[in-house]
């Protein structure tokens, strides 16, 4: 070993690995949260101006007849008003940010001049009423903590400005009491009616119907203030609100510039306008989540995979597969492979197996992190399908295990002192789920619609796991009946998300009732056959399709054992004759490979009738196979076992 590389392993041993891990934290938190969003550009065609502190009332965009008739032919008449104030000049801001950390001056000749900064966000309904919502950026309240810390020998800490006991709680819970004595919010809001937030059934009504309302979470409310209480925001009450968020914050910028007021588009009565309302639009998206991560790491209280994520060891030695072509018949050998993978029309190609073995491999033992990097469309969900087939597989291992399924449930739990009749799944059955997440929810959205649809999986493979409620489930909003078609093959993935989400999805599941009884007493008429189905109804209607449990075990495990022993009697059958120079078996693995991608093996002996596919391979096609006839992989060895068929079905 060379003294460069004794060297490098002896730094490597003497690094704090939780020190490192709080470093990393801190310094992306502090990334964050000098991060600041720009108020948006001033231009008449997107109803956006920009006023001074000192403008009269009657030239807001509410009031003023000009601007009105624009924003009315731009956005229509369901409206409502952003006012940005606090804004900072980008140039001022990073200028005071460097002179408070004693950075050196920097030449900004050729650097395109920053952005604006916003440090605050009043939304308004169409007559300028405060909706009570208000945004308060983490930049004051950073810049604070930096000037603290100037010219002292201390570390930054961002951490305590969100949660409920942080600053920015504090400052929501002051200006609100500041808008209540400025008459700008009702004192004693109606929370019923503050769940119409941002709701403009008609914008040119002078009396406004709806009063504003604090949420449980002690957060402003979106929602409308009543009309005999209060009156429309003015330029006094932007100053005073400005002036208040920073001197709590205890940083006051000596120059601000022009506020800027955008006209949006209000959400329509009835629509799910809470997801829109929680939108932080001056914050980093992930600065709440960091500052908790944070507060985990400092209390060691965090995971293999957050651990790994932010270690500051060095890379570890890459492989080049296409030079170590050994290591890449390694990885996709039989004996790598899951018990169950995708039913799909299409197998894996050879470097995606390789990716999925490895995965599942370099996890099995417990948490961790694996990337899977490619540009789109090279097909990294289709190998995610994989990686969830062997999960449901592992799980339906576990499942065995159980002589009773209602063993499986624990029917009641303790919480702080107070027993509640619920069911608490065994220890054994836990850590199976998955959560797909991503900062694009349409890319969720898209991955967890796509999995139980019928086009996931291959024409003539007939899996039906509560397929019904499914189709409940997915639903549109306000549809009573599922279509005419089926269009998923089973219960297997959720849109959550939201709170709206979330609710749509546990009502269909649970609580979708068969059929109303009339109130007069009359005989139920003939159900709908398409009416929505919840899984209680579909089990107590004996509609299910589910296998008796004694059943289901008897048949999966005839599966397990098949497939278990499907890699070593590939083996067996693989001594095949090599072209190579060095010995007739010194190619068997790669051979034993190509044999594998060329057809699906065993899938008749797994699968049951009707889902048998036509093309096998016999061992005596296997034993005859020579190297000259391979073609080059395009396919890899593929094992669906009857679990996916037999674990989906099962309650």
């Amino acid at each position: 070993m060379s003294q460069e590389s004794t060297k490098a392993n002896h730094n490597n041993q003497r690094r704090d690995s939780w020190k490192e891990a709080r470093a990393a934290i801190d310094f992306w938190q502090a990334l964050e949260y000098l991060t600041p969003q720009s108020p948006p550009a001033v231009k008449v065609k997107d109803s956006v101006w920009e006023f001074n502190a000192n403008a009269s009332d009657d030239e807001m965009p509410w009031k003023d007849p000009e601007k009105r008739l624009i924003v009315d032919r731009q956005i229509g008449r369901n409206k409502k008003f952003q006012i940005y104030s606090g804004i900072v000049g980008g140039n001022y801001f990073i200028e005071t940010a460097r002179r408070h950390l004693g950075a050196p001056v920097i030449d900004k000749t050729e650097m395109r001049p920053p952005s604006s900064v916003a440090c605050i966000c009043i939304n308004v309904d169409a007559q300028g009423i405060a909706s009570g919502q208000l945004f308060v950026s983490t930049v004051p309240w950073a810049m604070a903590e930096i000037a603290r810390a100037s010219g002292k020998d201390a570390t930054l800490n961002f951490r305590g400005f969100f949660g409920m006991e942080g600053r920015e709680q504090e400052l929501r819970s002051k200006v609100q009491d500041l808008m209540v004595e400025r008459k700008l919010l009702a004192k004693e809001p109606d929370a019923k009616l503050a769940e119409q937030i941002n709701s403009n059934e008609n914008p040119d009504l002078e009396a406004v119907e709806t009063p504003s309302a604090t949420e449980a979470t002690g957060e402003i409310s979106d929602a409308r203030p009543a009309p005999s209480a209060v009156r429309p925001i003015t330029t006094a009450d932007i100053v005073a609100i400005t002036e208040l968020v920073f001197e709590l914050s205890g940083w006051r910028p000596e120059q601000q510039e022009k506020w800027r007021i955008q006209a949006k588009q209000a959400p329509e009565k009835g629509k799910d306008n809470k997801a829109a309302s929680q939108e932080d639009l001056l914050n980093s998206f992930y600065a709440e989540d960091l500052e908790q991560l944070g507060e985990a790491v400092a209390r060691r209280e965090y995971g293999a995979g957050l651990a790994a994520y932010l270690k500051g060891e060095d890379s570890t030695g890459r492989v080049d597969l296409e030079a170590r072509r050994d290591k890449f018949i390694e990885g996709v050998h039989p004996s790598r492979l899951p018990a169950g993978c995708w039913p799909a029309k299409h197998p894996l190609v050879t470097a995606q197996q390789f990716a999925v073995n490895a995965v599942m491999s370099d996890l099995a033992k417990g948490e961790g992190l694996f990337s899977v990097n490619g540009p789109p469309g090279t097909g990294k969900t289709t190998m995610l399908k994989d990686i969830i087939a062997a999960i449901v597989v592992s799980r339906a291992d576990a499942m065995l295990s159980f002589d009773n399924p209602t063993s499986a449930f624990k029917k009641r739990i303790e919480i702080e002192d107070y027993t509640y009749a619920a069911y608490e799944l065994d220890a054994r059955l836990r850590g199976f789920g998955i959560v797909v997440s991503s900062a694009n929810n349409g890319a969720v959205e898209n991955i967890t619609k796509e999995l139980p649809g019928l086009a996931a999986i291959a024409e003539g493979i007939d899996i039906d796991c509560f397929s019904m409620v499914a189709d409940s489930v997915a639903a549109p909003d306000k549809a009573k009946t599922r279509e005419m078609n089926r269009e998923r093959w089973g219960l297997f993935t959720a849109v959550l998300g939201s709170k709206a989400n979330r609710n749509q999805f546990a009502g269909r599941l649970w609580f979708t009732e068969s059929q109303k009884r009339p109130k007069d007493g009359k005989p139920l008429p003939p159900p709908d056959p398409l009416r929505l189905r919840s899984l209680p109804d579909l089990i107590n209607t004996g509609e299910h399709g589910a296998l008796p449990w004694d059943e289901a075990r008897r048949q999966y495990q005839e599966a397990r054992r098949k497939v278990s022993g499907a890699p070593a009697q590939l083996l067996t059958s693989s001594a095949v004759p090599s072209s190579k120079p060095n010995g007739p078996l010194s190619c068997t693995t790669e051979l034993l490979l190509h044999c594998c991608v060329t057809s699906r093996l065993w899938i008749n002996e797994v699968f049951p009738a009707p889902f048998s596919p036509a093309r096998t391979v016999s061992d005596d096609s296997l034993n005859s196979l020579s190297s000259n006839r391979l073609k080059p992989c395009t396919r890899s060895f593929e094992i669906i076992p009857r679990a996916l068929s037999v674990v989906l079905q099962s309650p």
